[in-house]
């Protein structure tokens, strides 16, 4: 049995697949969020205007992939960085599905 504290990540982020398409779609520096491929081919997320305006700079925003939207993989990346609990509250569904409807 191990005596380890339980670690609680109480600010994780998760985007649905449907988020994700919509994130993606946009391309103007006024449509934040977005996703942006950089000059790898890496996918991130845009939080932030000033992020936009660097173009495909590797630098401009935070690298995104499907542990932001599959759960097996979120598991995955959370028993790699030893989190038991994830609690999310999704800002991002609730604006997707405002923006859908």
């Amino acid at each position: 049995m191990s005596s380890r504290p339980v670690l609680i990540d109480v600010h994780t982020h998760v985007y649905t697949p449907a988020y994700c398409d919509l994130m993606r779609a946009r391309d103007a520096t006024n449509q934040i969020p977005l996703i942006r491929k950089d000059s790898d081919g890496q996918e991130k997320v845009i939080l932030l205007k000033e992020e936009a305006e660097k173009g495909g700079s590797n630098s401009a925003g935070r690298p995104i992939g499907p542990q932001y939207w599959d759960r097996k993989e979120k598991i995955k990346f959370m028993d790699t960085h030893g989190i038991d609990v994830s609690v999310s509250k999704n800002l991002d569904l609730d604006l997707a599905v405002r923006v859908w409807c």
